[in-house]
């Protein structure tokens, strides 16, 4: 079934070309297509082989990753298949991360999909993934050296765990400045000391000044270490 997908994906909904493509298929199958057969014959990456290279990107080992990267190239993998292949592979986690389940708009089911790579990046980080590989496609046709820009995009990805996107520094920003602007905390009222007066006297403690609360930091967001102690930074009083 995955094979016979990979035909009609292949095809972009042309008889012709997808006639032609199974019976190359056929050719080379002995009486039994698989997509592994495919994979080998036609040098595609395929997800198991996806799954750990960016499994390693968002692991941040980038020696581990170029050392994958050369045994793609040796194996016979062109750069345009692969470079085709992660865009393909980073769509698919991006419907994942919006909620699509749909097999047929992933190209596998989404338990195939590596959880590791799912749970280090957003959406945000994936989106911006996505765009360097498809960038990339359009730079190596003019580039002094195809494999140097892939080895590049796949060092890029190797941070993109750090990376924050305009609208994400401004709502920090945002955040930062509501909470430095705001009035600063009285300490509480100390309870006064007790007096001579007659024990059946009613002694009044004052209440504490209520402190204003600290307007939060939304989740994901980067907090500053000044946030934390904002007093250190306020100027001196002459």
């Amino acid at each position: 079934d995955e094979a016979l997908f990979w035909v009609a994906r292949e095809s972009t909904g042309s008889m012709r070309d997808a006639y032609t493509l199974f019976d190359q298929v056929v050719a080379f199958s002995d009486g039994h297509i698989t997509y592994e057969k495919i994979r080998d014959k036609l040098g595609l990456v395929g997800i198991d082989r996806l799954n750990t290279v960016f499994e390693a990107c968002a692991q941040n080992k980038t020696d581990e990753v170029i050392t994958i990267l050369d045994d793609f190239l040796q194996s016979g993998i062109s750069i345009e298949q692969l470079i085709s292949n992660c865009a393909d592979y980073l769509r698919s986690l991006l419907l994942i991360k919006s909620g699509v389940k749909k097999e047929s708009l992933l190209g596998n089911s989404p338990e195939r999909y590596s959880s590791v790579v799912l749970g280090a990046w957003n959406t945000v980080q994936i989106e911006r993934a996505l765009s360097i590989y498809l960038q990339l496609y359009r730079d190596i046709r003019y580039s002094l050296s195809p494999r140097y820009e892939l080895e590049l995009a796949f060092s890029r990805l190797c941070w993109i765990g750090q990376y924050v996107s305009n609208v994400e520094v401004k709502k920090a920003i945002d955040a930062a400045q509501a909470l430095l602007s705001g009035a600063p905390v009285a300490p509480a009222a100390i309870a006064a000391p007790v007096s001579a007066a007659p024990v059946s006297a009613v002694q009044t403690v004052p209440s504490p000044v209520p402190q204003e609360k600290e307007p939060p930091v939304p989740a994901g967001l980067p907090r500053f270490s000044m946030l934390d102690n904002p007093e250190a930074f306020e100027e001196p009083v002459v």
